[in-house]
């Protein structure tokens, strides 16, 4: 019984720590990004490769907050029973804080995420340039 245990609570640490992500602010990320961005998504496709499948979206962007979008030709979420991984939807919009990397990933665990303009008000009234 005790080695079951003792198995039972290494499977679920190394799982837990699997999922587990260190929250960053928004103003970390948007320090640390090249690019923040809204973007649309336009279409999505499912991509079967293994080991776990993804959708892989092409976007608009709506507004740029900071730097240059060019980089970014994708946003990517895998097809996951993960709290990590956030679907990705047709039609809606995302902000997006990227790098370099040429797909920004949507996951519950950084700062991409699904953009609902009523819920962001705040943070569009902080980084929204004015013209």
């Amino acid at each position: 019984m005790r080695i079951f245990l003792i198995s039972l609570l290494i499977v679920l640490s190394s799982t837990a720590f699997a999922y587990d992500c260190l929250p960053v602010s928004d103003e970390t990320a948007f320090q640390n990004a090249r690019t923040v961005f809204l973007a649309r998504i336009t279409s999505a496709e499912l991509i079967p490769e293994a080991p776990q499948s993804s959708v892989r979206a092409k976007f608009d962007v709506i507004e740029v907050f900071k730097g240059n979008p060019a980089s970014v030709k994708f946003l990517t979420s895998y097809t996951s029973d993960s709290p990590a991984w956030e679907p990705l939807m047709v039609g809606e919009h995302y902000i997006i804080f990227a790098k370099s990397e040429s797909a920004a990933f949507i996951t519950n665990c950084g700062n991409n995420r699904h953009f609902i303009e009523a819920k962001e008000a705040q943070w569009l009234r902080k980084h929204r340039v004015t013209k």
